[in-house]
């Protein structure tokens, strides 16, 4: 239902975020982290082109299958590998892998974020995520 008067709203930072659920595959400090449920369940695990992936950030930890919860940076700009050729800025990048970006659409055209600009080495772009 909409507002008819003023409330107080609830805010947290927001940044780094300790997501909790189930772990499915080892996740590397540094990688894309996507979720998807799996019997209603969070489950974790690296990006990737994956049907009903979605990415929530990147790992600030190492975390082994099943480790119940992760730390991860949820909102900023990343240096990711970049396959194909580079987009103008602000385009989505589509998800490849837990450490690869495309401009090209990918089979489940999972976002990782958008372009923010490209880096000095054309392998690489900076990613703008959340």
């Amino acid at each position: 239902m909409a507002l008819t008067a003023d409330k107080k709203t609830e805010w947290m930072e927001g940044r780094d975020i300790v997501f909790k659920g189930y772990i499915s595959d080892k996740i590397y400090a540094g990688s894309l982290v996507g979720v998807d449920l799996m019997g209603g369940v969070p489950r974790f695990r690296p990006a990737g082109d994956l049907s009903g992936q979605t990415v929530v950030g990147v790992a600030l930890e190492s975390k082994e299958v099943n480790g119940g919860s992760i730390l991860v940076r949820t909102t900023g700009i990343v240096k990711l590998k970049l396959q194909g050729t580079p987009d103008i800025p602000g385009v989505d990048l589509y998800v490849v892998d837990d450490e690869t970006v495309s401009v090209e659409s990918t089979t489940n055209n999972v976002v990782a974020g958008k372009l923010a600009k490209m880096d000095d080495d054309p392998n690489y772009v900076w990613v703008r995520i959340g």
